[in-house]
């Protein structure tokens, strides 16, 4: 092989590994990793849906004077909980929990971005303004929304939210609903994103909500 042929492929060689060099150098000067690691979400407490789709339309009635439905989650995502105001332990035990998580989110991204939601799954007895006046003892921020059971059931059979009057009907209430204890997590395109179940910790609530938000944004999957 010539001298001159030799010389030219070092060359070659040479100016490649110059500018794959130059090239390493600027990525680290820009902050680009040149092999960006892969470091999937992975939530601590909350089980992700894949491949969201809207909720079928629904409406209630809520305590703000308006509606709690897909056009009006003002576009917020909505952390939803479920039960009554004469509940005697779930719903307050709940209620408490997503103020903490309230608490805890203040000053983070999602600040702003979330909306805790309450709905009655009572209507006979909850009206909007016992709503409102049950949240206030919790979290004045929250808001209340319930409806006849047909409007209900609308929201609830398309996200696994059961409820029933209780065998048990001779207490001091009257009677107690059976209902589903887990959090509900919609995002502002009235998508189901996630599921909380029992028991409800609120350093890990919040902790995945934080993550669902910067990992999933409203449009897109």
């Amino acid at each position: 092989m010539a001298f001159a042929t030799i010389l030219s492929r070092c060359n070659r060689v040479g100016l490649a590994l110059v500018l794959a060099i130059l090239a390493l150098g600027l990525g680290l000067w820009l902050g680009v990793p040149s092999q960006p690691p892969a470091t999937p979400f992975e939530p601590q407490s909350a089980t992700l849906v894949p491949n969201p789709r809207p909720l079928q339309p629904f409406e209630l009635p809520d305590t703000r004077g308006g509606s709690f439905s897909p056009q009006n989650l003002d576009g917020r995502w909505s952390l939803l909980s479920f039960g009554y105001t004469h509940c005697p332990d779930v719903c307050p035990t709940t209620l408490a929990i997503m103020d903490n998580v309230d608490q805890k989110l203040l000053g983070t991204p999602v600040d702003g971005a979330l909306e805790m939601v309450f709905v009655s799954v009572d209507p006979e007895r909850d009206s909007l303004e016992q709503i409102r006046e049950y949240l206030a003892f919790f979290n004045p921020r929250f808001r209340g929304a319930t409806g006849d059971h047909e409007a209900l059931h609308r929201l609830t059979d398309q996200i696994g939210v059961l409820y029933a009057k209780a065998d048990q009907v001779d207490t001091a209430l009257g009677y107690v609903l059976d209902h589903s204890a887990h959090l509900v997590l919609l995002d502002p395109e009235a998508r189901l994103r996630a599921l909380f179940g029992a028991p409800h910790v609120p350093d890990q609530i919040a902790a995945d909500i934080e993550g669902i938000l910067a990992n999933y944004p409203a449009s897109g999957q």
